[in-house]
């Protein structure tokens, strides 16, 4: 059953069945609601949670892993490229035993 009209990939549903999280290909991570009536699957319309911009992430199909959800769908892991994290400051002190005097 189809969830997206532009596609997406690795996909993870929350941990009671009732939604489903995927990226687009552009990047972006997604929630739709699915609801269970009878014999029929009702799927919502899909709702941005991460900008593609924020979490640029790759879509290259569903064993590929730049998320993880939490069971309760509240909580989410995300892996960001590294140029997004600040580096650790380093501070050099040359010359430090004149500084004793």
């Amino acid at each position: 059953m189809r969830v997206s009209v532009d596609g997406g990939g690795q996909p993870r549903w929350r941990g009671d069945g009732r939604e489903l999280f995927f990226l687009s290909p552009a990047g972006a991570l997604l929630a739709v609601g699915v609801r269970e009536s009878g014999s029929e699957v009702e799927v919502g319309m899909p709702a941005v949670l991460v900008a593609a911009n924020d979490l640029q992430a790759v879509v290259e199909g569903p064993d590929y892993s730049d998320y993880s959800v939490s069971a309760d769908g509240q909580k989410f892991l995300l892996k960001v490229p590294a140029a997004k994290v600040a580096p650790p400051r380093i501070h050099v002190l040359l010359d430090w035993p004149s500084l004793l005097k």
